[in-house]
């Protein structure tokens, strides 16, 4: 029963895999959750205190639901699987073909029928096949969050990167004492109406200028020891509620032309210059005009050197204008 042991196979497959589905699919959804997390680098603007806090959070959980899963497995046997594939079949040739033979006296005609019925389950036997297995975790899972999970999977292969992960890996200590380790991060982010995308500091060393749009973000980390590092800066016209200079983040927006100075391990200088950033103009295509119901239409040209999102215009009405036939005064 070549046919029909394959199916047996397959359908003991399809068993395990369901089993260990319905045990542990609270264990992968938290890996894939925070596989996505961690490639799209949600941690990356925590402290390092708190990504230790989160990561043993994760940890114990995954202990939790692995031990969970342990005690609520219940893998199947081939005989199940057999069982499942013999009830499909309409005369369940598969349990008669395991029956001892028949049982009598040595009677010619009973040993010939009991023959050809062995054939015919011999033949039904060969129609086996492969039961679909329900895989459905709704029932356990009425939240979807299994689906969530694989979301941020999906997301965070698609638009994230391991490499952040092997950041959060390194131990601060361990990352200070490394050639060209990552002492500090930066971000410069334009406006958003410029549609620009985002400058990334640390790759911007190589160069002591920097042309950046009034507004743009600046956005610092610092790691390790509290001190290590210093931000003095010129760009952003703080006067109050300064943080201190040595803080881990720093975070201020450009207002106008000036330094930012990054001193300790990997210690850097930019002369910030400002971008030139023009104002919208507007040429009027064709005249104001107002057609028989009422309705006025005004044809315009506007152009930015990054784009329009939005435009208005205020009707004022000419006195010097009005005719005056009708006393208006």
């Amino acid at each position: 029963m070549p046919r029909a042991r394959r199916a047996i196979w397959l359908t003991f497959a399809a068993l395990v895999a369901q089993a260990l589905m319905r045990a542990f699919w609270p264990l992968y959804s938290i890996v894939l959750a925070t596989a996505g997390l961690y490639f799209l680098g949600l941690a990356e603007p925590l402290s390092i205190e708190a990504v230790w806090i989160i990561s043993l959070t994760i940890g114990l959980s995954l202990i939790g639901t692995m031990y969970r899963g342990l005690r609520t497995l219940a893998l199947p046997t081939l005989f199940d699987a057999e069982r499942i594939v013999d009830q499909a079949l309409r005369n369940h040739p598969i349990s008669v073909l395991r029956e001892t033979g028949f049982v009598g006296t040595n009677h010619q005609g009973a040993d010939a029928l009991w023959a050809a019925h062995m054939d015919q389950m011999q033949q039904e036997a060969q129609q086996a096949k492969t039961q679909p297995v329900d895989f459905r975790l709704s029932r356990m899972d009425p939240f979807g969050l299994r689906y969530i999970a694989l979301l941020f999977a999906t997301l965070g292969v698609l638009f994230g990167s391991l490499s952040r992960v092997a950041g959060l890996a390194i131990s601060p200590a361990s990352a200070m004492q490394m050639p060209n380790a990552i002492t500090w991060e930066g971000w410069a982010t334009p406006p958003d109406y410029t549609g620009l995308p985002q400058l990334y500091l640390n790759d911007l060393t190589d160069r002591d200028e920097l042309e950046l749009l009034a507004g743009s973000r600046i956005l610092i980390h610092f790691y390790g020891a509290l001190g290590d590092h210093i931000l003095t800066e010129t760009v952003s016209r703080r006067i109050q509620d300064v943080p201190p200079a040595t803080n881990q983040k720093q975070d201020f927006t450009v207002a106008q032309a000036g330094e930012i100075a990054i001193t300790g391990q990997n210690a850097h200088v930019w002369t910030v210059t400002l971008r030139n950033d023009g104002r919208p103009t507007v040429t009027l295509d064709e005249a104001f005009e107002t057609d028989f119901f009422g309705v006025s239409k005004l044809g315009y040209r506007v152009t930015d050197d990054y784009g329009v999102t939005e435009i208005s215009a205020k009707i004022v009405l000419d006195i010097d204008q009005l005719d005056r036939r009708y006393g208006l005064g």
